[in-house]
C-alpha cells in the first residue's frame, strides 16, 4: 500500500451495515462515506437481496425506511438467488425509483429459476403480493437479465463456480464515484476473482490504484441432485415427453406461460421431489470487506454518517470492518463447506460480521463455517420463527464459537444497525 497515499491521511472511512427487519426473507444494505471538510459524504451504496416471505406491506416498510436515509442512487445489488423471499422486494425498489449502477446475480439454469418460483406457490400463504408483483417474479424466472435491466444500467450474471470475469468483464475499470481533496476512488474489477474493489488514486499518480475494499462473490457450484428430476416430474404432469419438456424451457415464452398458466402441475412436480433433502442448490456468497491486512488498518466505534439505532451495537463485533454474507448457500455438505472455505477463508481475518445460511437451519448449517476467523463473528440471522428458522441447534453451535447471534424479525426494534469508522494505514 502507498505509504505516499497513507500519510495524507485522507484514507479514512465509515461504513454502516443496516440489516433490514424483514424476518423471514433477507434484506441488507451497506454505506461507505469519507470525511470531506470536516464532513462525513457518502460515496458507495451496496444492496445484498431484498425480499421477505411476509406480507408486502413489511417489505415496503422497510424499503421506504432504506430509501429514507440512502436515497434511491446506489451502485451495487448483490442477488444471492432467485427464491422469492430474497427478491420479492426488488419490485417494491423498482416502485420507489431506486436505480443502482449494477446487478450482479448467479447465472442459474432455467429449471433451478422455475424451482425456486414453484417453491413461492408452495409457500404462498405465508406471504400476499398483488399482481404486479407476481408478473415482475414470472418475468425474472422467464427472462431474468431483461427484468432486471428495470433496476439498472448494467447486469452482470456469475455462473457457479467461475473464480474470475470473462470477456469484457476482465480487468474493467468503472468510472469514478468520489473524489475527494487527496484521494480519488475508483471501482475496479479486479482480474483473477470475481470482485469489485473500491481503489484509492492518489491526486498525483492517478494511474496507481491501491485497492483498500473488496467485494468478492462467488456462487457455489450445484449439486444438481432436485433439478433433474423436477424436470422428469414436470414433463409428465404436463404429458410431454423428456424431449418435449426441454424444448419448452430453452423458449422464455414458453417459460413465462409454464409459470403464469400451469401452476398446479408445477405444484405436482414439486412434490414430487419430497425426500431429496434441502432444495436450495446454490447461492451467491458475498464479502465485503478491507482487502489489505488488518495490520494495514485500525478501527474504531462511530454512530456513521445517519445515526439510526434501532438497537445496540454489539460489542463483540471486535471492530474487524468485513461482513460475509452465505444467502441460502448448502454448507452442511464437507464438499460444500470446503468449497465455501477455499474462496472466503483468506478473506475471514478482516470479517467480523457473518450471516448464517438460510436463515439459521439446521439442514444448511456446517460448524466448519467458523474456520479461518480471527476472533468470533458476530451472527445475524434474518427469521421470525417460519419453518422452525433460526434452528437451536445452529444458535447453539454459533453460542459455543463465543459467538453473539442477533436475530432480526420483523419488528423494527429488530433492525441491527452497525458503524465503525476505518482508517487504512494504522
Amino acid at each position: 500500500m502507498s505509504r505516499r497515499l497513507l500519510r495524507r491521511g485522507s484514507a479514512r472511512w465509515s461504513v454502516t451495515y443496516s440489516q433490514w427487519a424483514v424476518g423471514a426473507g433477507f434484506f441488507h444494505s451497506q454505506e461507505f462515506a469519507a470525511r470531506v471538510d470536516g464532513r462525513l459524504e457518502p460515496f458507495f451504496r451496496v444492496v445484498y437481496d431484498c425480499g421477505t416471505n411476509r406480507k408486502r406491506c413489511v417489505i415496503e416498510r422497510e424499503v421506504d425506511a432504506f430509501t429514507g436515509r440512502h436515497g434511491k442512487r446506489h451502485d451495487l445489488l448483490f442477488i444471492s438467488h432467485f427464491d422469492k423471499d430474497h427478491v420479492s422486494g426488488l419490485p417494491v425498489l423498482k416502485d420507489r425509483g431506486v436505480q443502482f449502477t449494477r446487478v450482479i446475480a448467479p447465472l442459474l439454469p432455467v429449471e433451478e429459476r422455475i424451482l425456486a418460483y414453484t417453491k413461492s406457490l408452495v409457500q404462498s400463504d405465508t406471504s400476499a403480493s398483488d399482481d404486479e408483483d407476481e408478473d415482475f417474479y414470472r418475468r425474472l424466472v422467464a427472462f431474468p437479465e431483461a427484468t432486471l435491466q428495470d433496476l439498472c444500467e448494467e447486469v452482470e450474471v456469475v455462473p457457479p463456480g467461475q473464480t474470475e470475469p470473462t470477456g469484457e468483464l476482465a480487468g474493467q475499470t468503472l468510472a469514478s464515484t468520489f473524489s475527494g481533496n487527496d484521494l480519488d476512488l475508483h471501482r475496479v474489477l479486479k482480474p483473477g476473482m470475481c470482485s469489485v474493489d473500491l481503489a484509492g488514486t492518489p491526486a498525483d499518480k492517478p494511474e496507481n490504484f491501491t485497492a483498500l475494499w473488496t467485494f468478492r462473490y462467488y456462487v457455489l457450484q450445484r449439486v444438481r441432485r432436485q433439478a433433474p428430476r423436477f424436470v422428469e416430474e414436470l414433463g409428465v404432469s404436463l404429458g410431454l415427453t423428456v424431449p418435449e419438456t426441454a424444448d419448452c424451457l430453452q423458449d422464455p415464452n414458453c417459460v413465462l406461460e409454464l409459470v403464469t398458466s400451469y401452476q398446479d402441475q408445477l405444484r405436482e412436480a414439486y412434490d414430487a421431489l419430497r425426500g431429496l433433502g434441502s432444495r436450495n442448490d446454490t447461492s451467491l456468497c458475498l464479502y465485503s470487506g478491507p482487502a489489505v491486512s488488518p495490520s494495514s488498518y485500525s478501527t474504531f466505534r462511530s454512530r456513521g454518517i445517519h445515526e439510526h439505532v434501532e438497537r445496540p451495537e454489539v460489542g463483540s463485533w471486535q471492530l474487524l470492518p468485513g461482513w460475509l454474507g452465505t444467502g441460502d448457500a448448502p454448507l452442511k455438505s464437507e464438499r460444500a463447506i470446503a468449497e465455501f472455505n477455499r474462496v472466503f477463508d483468506n478473506l475471514k481475518v478482516n470479517a467480523g460480521y457473518l450471516t448464517l445460511p438460510h436463515h439459521g437451519s439446521r439442514h444448511n448449517h456446517n460448524e466448519d463455517i467458523f474456520n479461518g476467523f480471527s476472533s468470533p463473528p458476530t451472527c445475524v440471522v434474518s427469521a421470525d420463527g417460519l419453518y422452525g428458522h433460526p434452528h437451536q441447534k445452529v444458535i447453539l453451535s454459533a453460542t459455543n464459537q463465543g459467538s453473539t447471534v442477533l436475530v432480526v424479525t420483523t419488528s423494527t426494534k429488530a433492525r441491527s444497525v452497525e458503524s465503525c469508522s476505518i482508517k487504512f494505514g494504522g
